[in-house]
Parts: C-alpha cells; sequence; structure tokens
C-alpha cells in the first residue's frame, strides 16, 4: 500500500535547518521544563512538531540531554543533606515526578550500600580466616598482601571523581547554552503567490539565562514578530496610490481585505455595545470573505494588529482568540507550511499575555517602514498613526494619546490642508481623548470642524448643517449625539442621530450593519422621550 506522503514528512519530523532555529529556545527551556512541557510550549507557540524521540536524539546531539548519572544523584543528595557543595545540575526546582524518582534512588542506594557493606564485612572475615589457617600450614594467602580499603575512603575516593566529572559536565552544558552563532540557518520559502522569497529567521541574540523566565519568552515572542515581519516587508507590497486613486479608496486587490477588517471592527463593536446577535452574524458575513483577502498586504498586518488587539477585545478574548486561530488555520492553508513569517505572526500573536504590547510595537515598525517607503502623508502612513493613538487611549494613557493626536493634527493640517481626509480623521483621534477624559466642550467644537459643521450655525440652537457625509463625518455625527446626551441636551442628540440616518442612506444605499445601528439608537432615544409614535415612520425610511 502507497503511503500518503503527508504521513511520511510527519514521521521524518523537522528538518535540520528547523531543528538548528529553535536550538537555543529549546535548550534553555528543557533546561527547566521536562521534555513534555517543551513538545507541548514548541507546538503551540512555533507550530513546531517533533516525537519525544525526536527530542532525544537532538538534545543528546547537542550535548544538553538530562540523563542523570549515579555520581550527579549522589552529588545532589549530598547537597540536600548538607548544604554547602553545589550540585552539578541547576536543579533547585524539581517537579513532582523528579523527586518522586530521586527519592526512590536514595532508599536504593541506601540499601545497596548496607549490603555492600555486610558483604565487604563478610569478605573480611573470610580473608583473616583464610589466613589463619594459611599460617597455621605454613603457606602465605595472597589476602595477607591486599590492604582492605574501608568504605568511607572508597567514598572519598569516588566523591573526587564524581566532582571532577561534575564539573566537567557543567562546563559542557554552558559551552552549549552560551553558544554566540549571531546567525541561525534560514531558509527561503516558495511564495510564488506573491512573486517574492519570504524568509524566517531567529533573533540573532537571546538571553544567555538557562532559565526562561516570563520576560524572557514575551522578548522571544516579539522578537519572532519583528524579524518575520522585516522578512515580509522586504519584498513588493500593494500599497494605496495617492496619485491615481482618490482619498480614502483602496484598489480593487484590497477590497477583499477592507471588507473582512471592517466587518471585524464592526462586529467587536457591536460586541462591546451588547448587540451579540447582529455582531455574530457580521463575523459570520466576515468569514466567508475570508478565503478570498490577500495576506501579503500592509493593510493586512495593520488591521490585525489594530482590530484584534488585547487592548480592544477586552470584553471578548475568547472570540478574539478563536479568530486568530482561524485564520492561522487559513494561512497554513494558502501557504502550505507552519513556518511561514505569516503564520508565525498570527500564531504568535494569540500569546501576547493580553496586553497592548505586541500591538504597540508591531503598529510602530510599521509605521517606521511606512514612513521611510511611502511617505508620512500617505493615507496608509496616516492610518497606522491613527490606530496606534486609538490603541493607546482605549488603553487608558490618555495623556500619551492627546500629545501623539496633537501633533498628527498639527502636522496633517500643515500639509495636507484643513479639510483633507487624513486630517480630520485625525481630528477624530483627538475628539476622542476629549470625549474620553469629559471636555465635552472642546470635543464638541472639534466635532463640528470634522462633519464642517459652519462657525456661524454653531450655537446651541443651529440645525445640523454638515457640508461632509463621507463615513469620518457620519461617525463623528454619532460623537455630536454622544456628547449632547452627555450633557444632557436629549433633544439635540436626537436631531444629529436623525441627520447621521439622513446622511448614511447616500453612503450606504444597499443598507448596512452601521445603518441599522444608527436607526437602534434613534429608536431607543424617541422611546426614551416619550415619542414612540415616530419609531414607526423611521423604522421603515430609507434601505435596510
Amino acid at each position: 500500500m502507497r503511503v500518503p506522503s503527508e504521513a511520511i514528512i510527519d514521521r521524518r519530523g523537522p528538518s535540520r535547518t528547523e531543528w538548528s532555529t529553535y536550538r537555543k529556545i529549546i535548550i534553555e527551556l528543557y533546561s527547566k521544563k521536562p521534555l513534555d512541557h517543551v513538545r507541548s510550549h514548541m507546538l503551540d507557540n512555533y507550530g513546531f512538531q517533533a516525537s519525544a524521540r525526536m527530542y532525544r536524539s537532538r538534545l543528546k546531539e547537542w550535548g544538553a540531554l538530562k540523563n542523570w548519572k549515579s555520581y550527579e544523584k549522589d552529588q545532589y543528595l549530598k547537597f540536600l543533606e548538607t548544604p554547602g557543595s553545589l550540585p552539578s545540575r541547576s536543579i533547585a526546582d524539581l517537579d513532582e515526578k523528579s523527586a518522586r524518582k530521586l527519592k526512590r534512588y536514595s532508599r536504593t542506594r541506601r540499601s545497596n550500600k548496607r549490603a555492600t557493606q555486610s558483604k565487604a564485612s563478610s569478605t573480611l572475615d573470610d580473608c583473616s580466616t583464610s589466613s589463619d589457617s594459611s599460617n597455621d600450614k605454613g603457606t602465605v594467602s595472597h589476602f595477607t598482601t591486599v590492604s582492605p580499603v574501608s568504605p568511607r575512603q572508597n567514598e572519598a575516593v569516588s566523591l573526587t571523581h564524581e566532582t571532577e566529572l561534575a564539573e566537567s559536565s557543567l562546563e559542557s552544558s554552558k559551552s552549549v547554552v552560551g553558544d554566540n552563532s549571531s546567525q541561525m540557518d534560514i531558509e527561503t520559502y516558495d511564495t510564488t503567490l506573491f512573486g517574492w522569497g519570504a524568509q524566517f529567521s531567529t533573533p540573532t541574540q537571546l538571553p544567555h539565562s538557562i532559565f526562561i523566565t516570563d520576560v524572557d519568552v514575551g522578548l522571544q515572542t516579539i522578537n519572532l514578530i519583528l524579524k518575520s515581519m522585516q522578512s515580509i516587508f522586504a519584498g513588493p507590497l500593494v500599497y494605496q496610490d495617492p496619485q491615481n486613486i482618490p482619498d480614502g479608496l483602496i484598489p480593487p486587490v484590497l477590497e477583499p481585505t477592507k471588507v473582512f477588517w471592517d466587518d471585524i471592527a464592526q462586529a467587536m463593536y457591536l460586541f462591546k455595545v451588547q448587540y451579540p446577535g447582529r455582531a455574530w452574524s457580521t463575523i459570520h458575513k466576515a468569514c466567508k470573505t475570508a478565503p478570498s483577502i490577500d495576506f501579503a498586504t500592509p493593510l493586512w498586518l495593520q488591521s490585525l494588529f489594530a482590530i484584534l488587539s488585547p487592548v480592544n477585545t477586552k470584553l471578548t478574548s475568547s472570540i478574539r482568540t478563536n479568530l486568530l486561530r482561524y485564520l492561522c488555520a487559513l494561512a497554513e492553508a494558502r501557504f502550505g507550511t507552519t513556518m511561514h513569517p505569516i503564520v508565525t505572526i498570527v500564531r504568535l500573536f494569540e500569546k501576547d499575555a493580553q496586553t497592548r504590547d505586541i500591538s504597540e510595537r508591531s503598529l510602530a515598525y510599521m509605521l517606521d517602514v511606512f514612513t521611510a517607503q511611502i511617505g508620512s502623508y500617505h493615507p496608509l502612513t496616516i492610518k497606522t498613526q491613527t490606530e496606534l493613538i486609538k490603541l493607546i487611549r482605549r488603553d487608558r494613557d490618555f495623556g500619551a494619546a492627546r500629545t501623539m493626536a496633537r501633533k498628527l493634527l498639527s502636522t496633517t493640517t500643515t500639509n495636507l490642508g484643513t479639510n483633507a481626509l487624513g486630517t480630520r480623521k485625525a481630528a477624530r483621534q483627538l475628539e476622542h481623548v476629549l470625549m474620553d477624559s469629559g471636555d465635552w466642550a472642546s470635543a464638541l467644537q472639534l466635532c463640528f470642524l470634522i462633519v464642517g459643521q459652519p462657525s456661524s450655525l454653531s450655537s446651541a440652537d443651529a440645525v445640523p448643517s454638515p457640508a461632509f457625509s463621507d463615513e469620518c463625518a457620519l461617525y463623528t455625527m454619532e460623537d455630536i449625539a454622544k456628547i449632547y446626551d452627555a450633557i444632557g441636551e436629549q433633544e439635540k442628540a436626537m436631531m444629529w442621530l436623525k441627520q447621521a440616518l439622513i446622511k448614511s442612506w447616500s453612503v450606504w444605499p444597499h443598507g448596512s450593519v452601521e445603518v441599522q445601528h444608527m436607526r437602534d439608537k434613534l429608536e431607543k432615544s424617541l422611546v426614551t422621550q416619550g415619542r414612540g409614535d415616530e419609531v414607526l415612520f423611521w423604522r421603515i425610511s430609507g434601505p435596510g
């Protein structure tokens, strides 16, 4: 019967290059944890799959296999009984299984020692008897020339020999862990889908401590993600061309990617505002688009770190985990390997300890790359800056977010103009910081600038007359309604909600989740104000 090629690959395990890539990490983990834990950790965090026999064979080849010799056990037991001399292994923290084995060895050793002493005593008695009888016969026995060594002397000689061996063993272990090779072998994967070769490599510097701490693992995760991103950005990328495509639009090839991430972002928001049914339907809609998304675009990576950051998904962490696993499986199927940089990024992003660190560093890295390659005022660069500000603000670091937002607004106003979409998007980030800080008056004035409400009509009694009706303006109208509601001006809040709903019909003529959500907010406000008779009119008005 013919064996499938996949089974052969699985039986052979990782290539020598892959073993070399993860050598330091495996040795460091194995020095502290049992082999089963190492295998599980490498599979979950790096997609590295190998059998226990493969691990033992490789660890033996590297000189790092933890097979306890009897002298090492004796030395460690001596250390436990009389602290003072350090054992040859850094095993102060034994797991339960190892402790049980050591206890069994200790009991066996004591039993064997007593048996040896008893046998030695019996042998000496026999020697003495034999010597006496021989002397009586006038002959000299060979036993009379032997000078018996006492058990204490034997133990001293053995311990000296064991100490020398232990020291040499420790030196060998240090040389393995402290390997200063600055560059691992790099394997290039076929990425004909994109027309360029992507490379994956480990960071050139790893912690030299033989113990793995949470901090070390976190740093390694960030380094691996940044290295993977570096290999992706080394190839040609699909950017939006500001000269040929109007501001706010994207090339057709990126449309599925934008639609997918817009749906995911909307679903996360709907979960936040307690509309789970609508959120789930939006996620299912996004997953139908997912197979046609382009993983190799900067837009995809930027949206990954911005939308699925733990800061943005605090209330939906389990949903975030499932989405990342789904995207990881999708990427594995697309590239045909678990070791591609995109797969590595998605898998490691799941293990980010629910902090903003990985998202923030990744977005900051992309901001540097985009600024160098496409300029500071490219729509993608500005979007990356706004997402970074949004991330920091949602983590309630209002001081840093306010400083970054003001700087971005100042530079976009100077270089793009007051009414440019990039400037208005930057203003929205500052407006959100002001709202979260409770500065309603300043936030409201900024909102009027974003939607183009004439200054002469910005008084308290003004009728909404916005000059802009794009998505940025519509979301800002909702913010204006929220501000009025917060300061007790419910009538004005309803006026702006109605304006937002009417304008949304031209932006989404076939209806959308956004239109339905605006309608829900207006209906809720009308019912609260005792104007339920108007609900039916707005429910049947417009599309969707």
